[in-house]
């Protein structure tokens, strides 16, 4: 596996083997940038920076921004829930 920003989930995007995983790497890709940096420090490409992806890659799970926000969203009220109950 090659090292990137992010070797741990620059490894797990090698070893997707599938569309459904792969998204699953970009979520929490996602998800973790949104932990460190808010909405407002996401990009699609420091998103896609971060795992070592193309930019036009993470298009093709997510329509923009708006898209991953919205997805993101339903993963933090899951963890919250989890985290109350």
């Amino acid at each position: 596996c090659l090292t990137g920003p992010d070797p741990q989930f620059h490894c797990a995007w090698q070893a997707a083997p599938d569309r459904s995983a792969a998204h699953k790497v970009i979520r929490d890709a996602g998800y973790r940038l949104l932990q460190e940096h808010g909405a407002h420090g996401i990009s699609m490409r420091r998103l896609a920076d971060s795992i070592g992806i193309s930019a036009m890659t993470a298009y093709r799970y997510y329509a923009d921004k708006e898209a991953l926000l919205l997805d993101l969203k339903s993963i933090v009220g899951e963890r919250l829930t989890q985290s109350v109950a």
